[in-house]
């Protein structure tokens, strides 16, 4: 069985916030690849393969309407699953708790400033079904399309004993303080060591440099939030990490991994 229920939620936006940013969307469903290592602590298992899974998914969504991906971020991916697994263990489908707890309540730790939205499902019995069911969903539609979104996490919880099995959960933020890197819309692994950069800055950023593998950084090049570039030879997994400076000497970094089949 599948189950759908949509809801939207705006709150009393504050002074000077986005109303675009300051908007969440709540979903239900009965919904339906591997941790990045070195820039993620999340263990290399099933579980968290399947979660990657969805994220590449969402940014495959976003890709396909020239919009940037979304990085992965641990902090989401563990209050995204914590969400999840409430859900299944307490046998109910909301964005709020039985105990009250709100999706702000969960996020206030990370995301102190900047926008954030998410979209629970239930049923689904695999990342592909989650994905589809939140595309022909206008209110999730957005979530997973929203420009103010820089990061991501998702949770995946199943239990036998509750109404409909498995239940998924993303969380979006868009920190305002947070210049993300993603390598090839957060694959976790490839067969090239030509991949391509997504690359976040501040306003006004004008030049950046990158390294492979903690090594020197190259010499500055002018901005691009696109490119393509060549990661080390040897199989594993490679660190990409990215310097950029804005016209006022403000310099930010980022890193992101992926592994070399």
């Amino acid at each position: 069985m599948v189950f759908i229920a949509i809801t939207a939620f705006i709150p009393p936006l504050a002074s000077g916030v986005n109303p675009l940013g300051a908007s969440a969307t709540l979903t239900q469903e009965r919904p339906v690849k591997l941790a990045k290592s070195m820039d993620s602590t999340l263990p290399d298992t099933e579980d968290v393969r399947v979660r990657y899974s969805v994220v590449e998914l969402t940014n495959r969504v976003r890709d396909r309407q020239n919009l940037p991906p979304l990085k992965a971020c641990d902090a989401l991916m563990e209050a995204a699953d914590l969400h999840a697994k409430d859900m299944a263990t307490r046998n109910y489908f909301d964005h709020r708790s039985p105990d009250g707890r709100t999706m702000y309540d969960r996020l206030k730790t990370v995301v102190r400033v900047g926008s954030q939205g998410e979209n629970i499902a239930a049923g689904q019995e695999s990342p592909e079904s989650a994905i589809s069911s939140w595309s022909r969903s206008p209110g999730h539609r957005a979530n997973l399309l929203n420009r103010d979104f820089r990061e991501i996490g998702v949770g995946k919880a199943y239990s036998e004993k509750s109404e409909y099995g498995t239940y998924w959960v993303q969380d979006f933020c868009g920190r305002e303080d947070v210049w993300p890197v993603v390598i090839n819309g957060e694959a976790f692994e490839t067969t090239s060591t030509v991949v391509s950069l997504y690359i976040y800055a501040p306003p006004q950023t004008v030049r950046m440099r990158i390294s492979n593998d903690n090594g020197d950084f190259g010499d500055w090049q002018p901005m691009a939030e696109r490119i393509k570039w060549t990661i080390g030879s040897g199989k594993g997994v490679h660190l990409i990490t990215v310097q950029t400076e804005n016209s006022d000497g403000l310099q930010t970094t980022a890193s992101d991994t992926i592994r070399l089949k």
